[in-house]
């Protein structure tokens, strides 16, 4: 939870979408750690959500034990990271639990997401606002980013077939 990671970007767009009320029983789970450095930016997150405290989860202290129930307590995931991402792995995890995504059109994500969700151009609240909108209040376009995440983690993201990859690459270089 930290300034780069764009939770900052994340609380503002809720508190827009809360306020409009497009989107019924809108709730935010926040998951990951921080540290010392950021203690005072999550308390400042903290002070912005707290009119929304009843619609918040808060995992701050996120442990691997909770990450598969994590993936599957959320609609979507979201990244709506400051730097050019390069391996998003917590991408193909929530792909793996039929969650899509929305992420900035930066860095990795558009050749990570795909049609496994929608991507949004530049990262700032309003644009990421109005991409969670968009895939929340349309149920046929969130079922199809659901179906399409799956696929990709069965077809593109599951072990078998990374490790056949690396195989790959790995017998060509000795």
């Amino acid at each position: 939870m930290n300034y780069e990671n764009g939770l900052d970007i994340l609380t503002q767009s809720f508190v827009k979408l809360k306020n409009e009320n497009a989107i019924p029983d809108l709730k935010l789970k926040i998951g990951g750690g921080y540290t010392r450095e950021n203690k005072s930016f999550v308390q400042s997150i903290r002070s912005i959500l707290n009119p929304y405290m009843d619609d918040i989860i808060w995992s701050d202290h996120y442990t691997l034990n909770e990450h598969t129930s994590f993936y599957k307590d959320i609609s979507l995931i979201c990244a709506p990271l400051r730097f050019n991402e390069a391996v998003g792995l917590y991408l193909c995890e929530a792909f793996a639990a039929g969650r899509p995504a929305v992420a900035p059109d930066s860095g990795s994500f558009s050749e990570i997401v795909g049609d496994a969700g929608l991507l949004y151009s530049p990262n700032d609240s309003d644009h990421l606002a109005e991409a969670i909108r968009k895939m929340l209040i349309d149920d046929v376009l969130y079922e199809k980013y659901k179906e399409n995440a799956l696929y990709l983690s069965q077809e593109r993201y599951n072990d078998s077939i990374t490790s056949g990859h690396l195989s790959k690459i790995y017998s060509s270089l000795v």
